[in-house]
């Protein structure tokens, strides 16, 4: 009997993480029901809804009571009631001394509110990353009638208006694409996810958020870095990324040369030139080390050790020219074409540049906290902090399901440096997150095959990890 009342409940906590996933990506802020964006309205709802039905579960013996185990569960705790506070006091504000708005607090505590619920979440199912792609395509195809046919839907059209809201809501459809493609071993499937991985790369792409393609860029290299690199991943994540890459490359000549579009990106021809010269190093190199691999050996079981330490190479120094130029800011302006060096100069020009100048005209997602309440972007802050420590005690190259979830949560970090994220979008951003910190996913235990490659001998070994 038991055993039922367990599947029911599993049963209920994914139709109530589905019902979110729908809520958060498919409804924007307008219209607001009491003074509330409709997407946090419903998710309140739904909030309130399993509540009722894990106090029900209690009240017949099958679950326990909501414990704080962890230091971040303080930190959210002391978030709801402070905001809870700030929703009080503004009730007793003066109607006079102007409109009382009180949506970031209500955020906060609905988002309060769902962690707690989400932490119930035992595991993150194939299930779970699939919706993301479902629900992401029917995104992605309102956001291409307005880019292609110029058709405009009032549903979430305010996020169109806004490059970042909008990469904030295509980046978990990229990333969870990628991730499904270099995990999946089925061939129908791995079709299906490549093809809606070029289909949000194509809407990442049109939305033209510059720091939303230099993530992306850096998710690729990181994936060999969090994971286990063995060469069936890295071969589909490189598939991937060169899907990425050569789209990239070519959308300067599909904006520019064809009259498809009626809201036209402006994309450097000058770019797509660099871009495909990299991409030519970049496969002279991969594919010389990938010639070395012997045949008949179990791709999914053959761990690339050296190919790693590289990746974790290119990742550090692109993540150090990606930091240079936002921290240069308008300073690369500045550079004077010196003979010899010219080429070099135009180079760094024609990528810094363009960055500094979407950084500027948005907004941070911290700052808009700030101006929202000093005393919240504080605690978010620390929860930030505590979360990161506690996914990094919580890595393992055992555990890819986990670390997808932490890949997708510090492309998510990230993106709020740069700009405000999408209200709704956070609380499929929140389940990652928790995921991330909490998920005690069972390592895998797999025989691997360390092939070892030098200039005097080659030798494979084979052991359990």
């Amino acid at each position: 009997m038991k055993t039922k009342k367990r599947l029911a409940m599993k049963n209920i906590t994914t139709l109530f993480v589905t019902s979110l996933y729908v809520v958060s990506m498919l409804c924007g802020q307008t219209p607001e029901v009491a003074g509330l964006p409709l997407s946090y309205f419903l998710m309140l709802i739904l909030a309130v809804l399993y509540a009722v039905c894990w106090i029900w579960n209690i009240r017949r013996g099958d679950s326990g009571l909501w414990r704080l185990e962890h230091r971040p569960d303080l930190v959210v705790l002391a978030l709801i009631v402070w905001n809870l506070l700030s929703v009080i006091g503004k009730m007793f504000q003066d109607p006079d001394t102007g409109a009382i708005h009180y949506q970031f607090q209500a955020g906060c505590i609905v988002l309060g509110l769902l962690y707690f619920e989400l932490k119930e979440v035992k595991a993150i199912n194939g299930w779970y990353w699939d919706m993301i792609l479902y629900i992401g395509l029917i995104v992605t195809g309102r956001m291409l009638l307005e880019y292609l046919c110029g058709i405009q839907i009032g549903w979430k059209s305010e996020v169109m208006g806004d490059t970042g809201r909008a990469a904030s809501v295509l980046l978990p459809g990229c990333l969870v694409s990628v991730l499904r493609y270099c995990f999946c071993r089925d061939r129908m499937r791995s079709v299906f996810y490549l093809l809606v991985g070029a289909v949000n790369f194509f809407m990442l792409f049109l939305n033209y958020n510059i720091p939303s393609l230099w993530i992306m860029t850096l998710a690729f290299l990181a994936i060999p870095v969090m994971m286990r690199p063995t060469a069936e991943l890295v071969k589909r994540d490189m598939q991937m990324f060169f899907l990425y890459g050569f789209m990239l490359s070519n959308m300067s000549i599909l904006t520019n040369y064809t009259p498809w579009f009626s809201r036209k990106p402006t994309f450097s021809l000058e770019h797509s030139v660099y871009l495909e010269m990299l991409l030519a190093v970049g496969g002279m190199f991969f594919f010389r080390y990938w010639d070395r691999i012997p045949d008949n050996i179990d791709l999914n079981r053959l761990v690339l050790r050296k190919m790693r330490r590289g990746y974790l190479l290119a990742l550090r120094l692109l993540g150090v020219v990606f930091a240079a130029f936002v921290l240069g800011g308008g300073s690369w302006a500045e550079m004077q074409e010196t003979p010899g060096f010219s080429v070099g100069v135009t180079l760094v020009k024609s990528f810094a540049l363009p960055l500094h100048e979407a950084i500027e005209s948005g907004k941070s997602g911290w700052s808009c906290c700030l101006a929202n309440s000093g005393i919240s972007t504080f605690f978010l802050l620390l929860l930030t902090v505590v979360l990161t420590t506690k996914m990094r005690s919580n890595h393992s190259f055992a555990k890819p399901q986990t670390a997808g979830c932490q890949l997708i949560t510090l492309a998510f970090l990230a993106q709020t440096f740069f700009y405000a994220p999408d209200i709704g979008v956070l609380a499929v951003y929140l389940l990652f997150g928790i995921m991330a910190a909490f998920y005690r996913e069972q390592p895998e235990r797999v025989r691997v095959t360390v092939l070892h490659l030098n200039k005097e001998m080659e030798r494979n070994e084979e052991k359990y990890v």
